[in-house]
């Protein structure tokens, strides 16, 4: 870890490997994952068997390295610029749909072959969780996403090849979008009625 972005740390920088910050990003998507099990097996209209979804922990231990590895980067290379919240699941994201760390732990083809893209419903889940929390901050009540946006970004997380600074920058924009919607809103109730 950086620990005075303001040095100027040259060819000598070496990134150092917080555990205890490992750990608890790690801890956090392992929770995450759990909830997005949960919300699954909820739905009235599930017909995935999802005690067999799994998700590994090494490979989400990597994705927090990686990350906490960027925030370096951006605190070094980007004048001590601090990794904002949807910047970060925009990172997120990326990691978890280009390490797949999501499976269905069967040895029936079905599951898998039945067209349910584990690693790319569990983006979405934290994509659409991000904005939720985000908009809460920014005085929007609640966020909804159309079937037409959900089936769109499902499509992006499945075949487009997306870059690490497209999803922060799909992150930044959506919220930018929250924090306008939410201003409209504060007007909108401060107007008096007729």
């Amino acid at each position: 870890m950086l620990d005075n972005p303001q040095e100027s740390p040259g060819e000598n920088y070496r990134y150092t490997k917080d555990t205890a910050t490992i750990n608890r990003k790690t801890q956090d998507v392992l929770d995450a994952f759990e909830n997005f099990v949960n919300s699954i097996s909820r739905q009235e209209d599930n017909t995935w068997n999802t005690d067999l979804f799994r998700i590994n922990q090494d490979r989400v231990i990597m994705i927090a390295n990686r990350i906490e590895k960027r925030k370096d980067y951006y605190k070094v290379y980007h004048e001590g610029l601090i990794l904002s919240e949807q910047r970060y699941f925009g990172l997120l994201v990326y990691w978890i749909l280009k390490l797949q760390p999501c499976f269905i732990d069967s040895t029936d083809p079905d599951p898998v072959e039945n067209g349910f893209k584990i690693n790319e419903s569990f983006a979405y889940f934290l994509f659409y969780q991000t904005l939720t929390r985000l908009g809460a901050e920014k005085g929007v009540p609640y966020v909804t996403t159309s079937n037409d946006l959900e089936t769109r970004i499902m499509h992006a997380f499945t075949y487009w090849d997306l870059s690490k600074e497209s999803l922060m920058l799909i992150m930044d924009l959506l919220s930018d979008q929250l924090e306008v919607f939410g201003n409209y809103r504060e007007v909108q109730e401060e107007e008096p009625t007729e």
